[in-house]
């Protein structure tokens, strides 16, 4: 997951596998196209911010559903 979608490991380790969707414009990814980050990098004093990261390596999208 980290080096896959270029992750930080404190958000990488909040993950869920409801933070997978689909992407319409990569199809072949299935419902592993786009990945929501629900706690990135804070700034100082304020909360995780959100962000969303496209899937872009097939191995690790067939790492994942094949994890899952």
């Amino acid at each position: 997951m980290i080096h896959g979608w270029g992750l930080r490991l404190t958000e990488t380790s909040k993950l869920d596998v409801v933070d997978f969707g689909r992407n319409p414009q990569a199809r072949q990814f299935g419902r592993y196209g786009t990945l929501n980050v629900r706690y990135g990098k804070a700034k100082k004093g304020r909360p995780p911010r959100w962000r969303n990261v496209l899937s872009v390596m097939v191995w690790a999208v067939e790492a994942v559903a094949d994890y899952v």
